[in-house]
C-alpha cells in the first residue's frame, strides 16, 4: 500500500517551459529561439538560479555580457510567469485523489524563491502538501537526498525531523548559524544550500525550533527564508 508520494512541480503539476514565453518573443523564428535558450539563457546559466541566485540579478549580469539580447534576457525575470501555461490538470486530479484517500504528499522543487512566492498564491493545489514547510532544493541537492534514501534503503513516509536527523547523523546536512538555511553535502568537496520556507497561513511556536548549534538536533531552517 502506498503511504506517501514525493512530487516534483515543474513539468509534473505545472506546465513550465521557457518556450511558452519565448515563442511570443521570437515569433516564427524557432531556430533563433533555440539558439537563445541554448547559448544565452542556457540551462547552465539557469542552474545558478536553482542554486539560489536571484533571477533579476542573474538577468542583469547576463544582459551586460550580451547587450544585443538585453530585452530578451530581462524578459526571463520580468515575464517569468508566462513560462507557465497553467496547471497540468491530470496530475492535479491525481494529487487530489491521493490526499482524499489519506496518502501523505510531499513536494521537492528547485523553483526560484521569488517564483514560488508568486505561484503559491496563484495555484491552490500548491498549498495541499503535508507538513508546515516547503523545501526549495537545487537539482543537485534533490539528487543527493534521493541517493541517500536509495543507498540507505530508507522508506517513505518519514517525518520532516526524521529526514533532517538522518541527514545530520550521516554528516550530509549542516545548519547555518543564521538558521535561515542549511547546507547539504552533495559530493566529496561540494555543498549546496537548501531553503526552508514556512507555508502561508501557518503559525509556528518559536519554542518548537531546535537550537541548531551542534550535534544531530539542528534545525534545517526557520519561519522565513531571506536571500
Amino acid at each position: 500500500m502506498v503511504q506517501a508520494v514525493l512530487w516534483d512541480l515543474g513539468g509534473v503539476l505545472l506546465d513550465w517551459d521557457p518556450r511558452h514565453l519565448y515563442r511570443k518573443l521570437f515569433g516564427a523564428d524557432a531556430a533563433a529561439m533555440d539558439h537563445f535558450l541554448a547559448r544565452i539563457c542556457s540551462p547552465t546559466w539557469h542552474e545558478e538560479q536553482d542554486l539560489g541566485k536571484a533571477t533579476a540579478q542573474a538577468c542583469a549580469e547576463l544582459a551586460v555580457e550580451h547587450p544585443a539580447y538585453a530585452d530578451l534576457i530581462n524578459a526571463w525575470a520580468e515575464r517569468n510567469e508566462e513560462m507557465v501555461s497553467g496547471a497540468i490538470s491530470g496530475s492535479v486530479e491525481v494529487l487530489a485523489e491521493l490526499r482524499a484517500t489519506g496518502v501523505a504528499c510531499y513536494a521537492l522543487s528547485n523553483m526560484e524563491k521569488e517564483s514560488w512566492q508568486r505561484r503559491v498564491g496563484l495555484y491552490e493545489f500548491l498549498g495541499w502538501f503535508d507538513d508546515r514547510y516547503w523545501y526549495l532544493l537545487p537539482r543537485v541537492a534533490f539528487n543527493a537526498v534521493y541517493l541517500f534514501y536509495k543507498t540507505t534503503v530508507t522508506v517513505f513516509p518519514d517525518t520532516e525531523r526524521g529526514i533532517r536527523v538522518k541527514l545530520l547523523e550521516s554528516k550530509l546536512l549542516f545548519p547555518n548559524k543564521d538558521r535561515l538555511t542549511c547546507r547539504l553535502r552533495i559530493g566529496a568537496d561540494s555543498i549546496a544550500r537548501v531553503l526552508r520556507v514556512l507555508r502561508p497561513g501557518i503559525e509556528v511556536d518559536p519554542s518548537s525550533f531546535e537550537s541548531g548549534s551542534s550535534g544531530t538536533t539542528g534545525t534545517a531552517g526557520t519561519e522565513e527564508e531571506e536571500n
